[in-house]
């Protein structure tokens, strides 16, 4: 009889992702039946009680470190609960498009991806660290751009006339690809909270206090800055490793592979 293979490093990583989403789905279905349908108004997760969001202590207010979560509605919780179902289907769309398309996604890139999930959709959103820490969002914002520099630098990979890469505009597309996506989130963000009246961009504080002059600006402009940042250290890390070795390009960049004879 033989023994089975190996479990891969990129798979581990991927069943860990993927494990983390199943329990952080169970646990949030848990608080789901046990949420209040609304909160009453002397609750700490009220925005006008103290020790509130946006009351004196809370996260957004005077004195706020904001280091402990505020209790949740119902509602809020369901949408907790759909980021991390949709964290499972995120998880599985790399390997199930690098199996059933002509796009080719290295395993690594595919494991990334998933640590970016965990952090991004899963403790940011569906766990709500991205409210109790200000600098978790900045975390975010720098492992996305370092992972758009990848994709990137895959669409508009570049080869010299002698077929090998051209490793410093091969490295710059991406980094501009980044940017651009980097910019147009920033749009995005603006439109929602313009259309939705959400507060995305961060322009007001928890109590709906408007900020003025720079202090307004400081979230947009610090993405935009950790977006950069993110960039340029995925940019320098893929120039050193393709101009030691060309294996990179297909252990790293996504890719579309060639069309199959016969087929249209």
């Amino acid at each position: 009889m033989q023994n089975p293979p190996p479990l891969r490093p990129h798979r581990l990583i991927i069943c860990a992702a993927m494990f983390f989403f199943i329990m952080s789905a169970i646990a949030l279905t848990v608080l789901l039946v046990q949420a209040p349908a609304e909160l009453p108004p002397g609750d700490p997760g009220n925005p006008d009680a103290p020790g509130g969001p946006g009351g004196p202590g809370g996260p957004g207010g005077p004195g706020g470190l904001g280091g402990e979560l505020a209790p949740k509605t119902r509602s809020a919780y369901a949408i907790h609960l759909a980021q991390a179902l949709s964290g499972i289907a995120l998880t599985l769309l790399p390997g199930f498009l690098d199996r059933r398309s002509r796009l080719a996604i290295p395993p690594l890139t595919r494991s990334l991806f998933a640590v970016f999930l965990v952090l991004a959709l899963g403790l940011g959103s569906a766990w709500s660290l991205s409210e109790s820490f200000a600098l978790f969002d900045k975390l975010q914002h720098a492992f996305s751009s370092a992972l758009l520099l990848l994709l990137g630098a895959g669409i508009l990979y570049n080869r010299r006339e002698d077929g090998s890469t051209d490793v410093w505009r091969t490295v710059l597309s991406g980094y501009g690809f980044a940017g651009t996506v980097g910019v147009f989130w920033e749009f995005y963000e603006f439109s929602v909270d313009s259309l939705l009246g959400l507060n995305s961009q961060r322009f007001l504080m928890m109590d709906g206090t408007p900020l003025c002059g720079q202090a307004a600006l400081l979230d947009t402009m610090g993405d935009l800055l950790t977006n950069s940042l993110g960039a340029l250290g995925m940019g320098i890390v893929l120039v050193i490793l393709l101009l030691r070795s060309s294996r990179w390009v297909d252990a790293l960049l996504p890719g579309i592979r060639p069309a199959r004879s016969g087929l249209s």
